[in-house]
């Protein structure tokens, strides 16, 4: 039965049906959406600038893994837009807002008026206008339903008008609650029986098989099933970065982290097998350390929901199109009883063990400044046990390769696939989508700077994350670049900054630390405040992520920095 509502009305009652309880914006979009779903017991996050908006949509949609909503007015649809490259990337489900031009005044020079839709277009799976109050309905299933299906990604509708003023128009509507349009159940593939014979197959014929995880697994909801998979296959693994918390770290058959941030034995693991499995992953740069780790002649079976990523940069690829967390069920079927050879398993358990025992000497360091080894470790021994951590990129996704453990089955990590910045606001729509969860994030001070007046979100709307800074003042990594030149130094370190002052300049809880002793009592300090909190860890400069290891790379563990 159809009533009468406002466009506003209809978005703000749509979003609840789907399972939504945030959007994130920069005003003026739509208000009268807003004052809906404050009615409606949801939660429109007013935050300061629209690519945190889109980062805190990201955050949002990894841990609730269903769509994250955010939104900006016209004049701010390139800034939003540039905020959804990062999800593009990470495969995540956003769906983007933004007013626009409405038909009776394209093309006549209004006031701030620009085409953004060729932007959108190339950041987004799909962008759409919505040209009458009465597409809305179905505009919308078609953003959630491309949003959700084959690989997750950002989606964008642009209502016209400036601030998406259409949307105060009335049109006889179904209500939201009570259609099932948008509610179909999104369709999970499975492989064809020839692929999968052809899997089977081999499976059988391999001597050192290995796994290569990616993040599409944590997407699909098939950590057990990988887990299981693992069990009763005696296959080993290892991770993307993204993947990490697929397993404890101490798991019998896990090999570590592979690719560019890496662990040496995943990297080594993973190089001496003769079958390499991938799951979820799309096998790019990152993860096979540029193709060389494996080699591009290697015998590779991929299995993913998106059959453009399959084979394209394996030519020998047996491929199995589906969902991952079906596929393996499928496979671990059709494999039956298998025997992975006990000097295999045995060569993954040799190699992981020694690379504990190089780094153990470096994570209990108590050398001033801190190593960030170090540091990692305390972040590790204090994440509760069902928390979540939020990484950014650059040397803070390395030393989570390296670094940061999970030694629960409930902590999970997500991790930025490229944008500096991302995590912190990233942190905040996880804590939204999570709020009885610990959130920790986990930065360099090149990170924060990007988006800490987020902070301010944070307090307003009573999302306390703790944000641990890798503070080195600098951009280390880049010190290659520049060598030790005194007249380039400005290109790359930083001033010394205090951000536990910062934060207690917004009323957040802050402390700085120097003594690594004293970081386990203040990280527990800060989950325990219960309002937004920062750690200003200083550590030292000289210390920079080891080169990945590869074939003819030299020794198996790199120069870790200074001692």
């Amino acid at each position: 039965m159809s009533e009468k509502m406002s466009g506003n009305e209809y978005i703000a009652r749509w979003i609840k049906a789907n399972g939504g309880t945030h959007l994130f914006y920069v005003p003026v979009l739509f208000p009268d959406v807003m004052k809906h779903m404050t009615a409606l017991g949801l939660t429109p996050c007013n935050v300061h600038s629209e690519k945190s908006a889109a980062y805190m949509a990201d955050g949002y949609a990894r841990i609730a893994r269903k769509p994250g909503y955010c939104g900006a007015q016209a004049i701010g649809g390139s800034n939003l837009a540039a905020g959804l490259r990062e999800p593009l990337m990470a495969f995540s489900p956003v769906i983007a807002f933004s007013g626009g031009t409405s038909p009776e005044l394209r093309y006549k020079a209004r006031y701030q008026d620009i085409d953004d839709i060729p932007t959108f277009a190339s950041l987004t799976k799909w962008t759409g206008v919505v040209e009458r109050v009465d597409r809305l309905p179905d505009m919308l299933d078609q953003a959630y339903r491309r949003a959700m299906t084959g690989r997750p990604g950002p989606v964008h509708l642009q209502i016209p008008t400036f601030w998406g003023g259409m949307a105060v128009q009335e049109f006889d509507a179904v209500n939201p609650d009570d259609s099932s349009s948008q509610r179909v159940e999104l369709s999970r593939s499975m492989p064809s029986p020839e692929a999968l014979n052809a899997a089977v197959e081999r499976i059988r014929e391999a001597k050192r098989p290995i796994i290569v995880v990616g993040a599409g697994v944590v997407q699909s909801g098939a950590k057990h099933v990988l887990q299981g998979f693992v069990l009763t296959t005696g296959i080993p693994f290892v991770a993307g970065t993204g993947a990490k918390a697929v397993a404890v770290d101490d798991s019998p058959l896990f090999a570590g982290v592979v690719g560019d941030y890496s662990q040496e034995c995943a990297n080594i693991a993973v190089a001496e097998a003769d079958l390499i499995i991938f799951v979820g992953s799309n096998t790019g740069s990152m993860v096979t350390r540029n193709w060389t780790v494996p080699a591009a002649n290697a015998r590779v079976i991929q299995i993913d929901v998106d059959a453009t990523h399959v084979g394209r940069n394996y030519p020998d690829t047996v491929p199995l199109i589906g969902d991952a967390g079906l596929s393996l069920r499928v496979l671990r079927d059709a494999l039956g009883e298998i025997t992975v050879d006990g000097g295999w398993q045995g060569r993954i358990k040799e190699l992981r063990a020694e690379y504990e025992r190089h780094q153990a000497p470096i994570e209990a360091s108590d050398a001033i400044p801190m190593r960030p080894e170090r540091l990692c470790k305390e972040v590790s021994d204090a994440l509760p046990e069902d928390g979540i951590l939020v990484v950014d990129t650059g040397h803070a996704g390395g030393w989570l390769a390296r670094h940061l453990r999970f030694r629960h089955e409930e902590q999970e990590v997500i991790r930025a696939a490229g944008s500096l910045g991302w995590s912190f606001p990233a942190s905040l729509g996880a804590k939204a989508a999570a709020p009885d969860r610990s959130v920790v994030c986990f930065t360099g001070d090149g990170g924060i700077l990007y988006h800490m007046t987020e902070l301010e979100t944070a307090l307003r709307y009573n999302l306390p994350t703790v944000t641990v800074i890798n503070n080195n003042s600098s951009l280390n990594q880049e010190r290659f670049i520049w060598g030790e030149a005194p007249e380039h130094a400005h290109h790359w370190q930083f001033c010394d900054v205090d951000y536990a002052a910062i934060a207690k300049g917004f009323g957040a809880w802050g402390a700085r630390i120097d003594d690594p002793a004293d970081l386990a009592d203040a990280i527990r300090a800060a989950i325990d405040s219960g309002r937004p909190a920062v750690i200003d860890a200083r550590t030292d400069d000289r210390i920079v992520v080891p080169a990945s290891w590869g074939p003819g790379a030299g020794g198996a563990y790199g120069d870790a920095g200074a001692n």
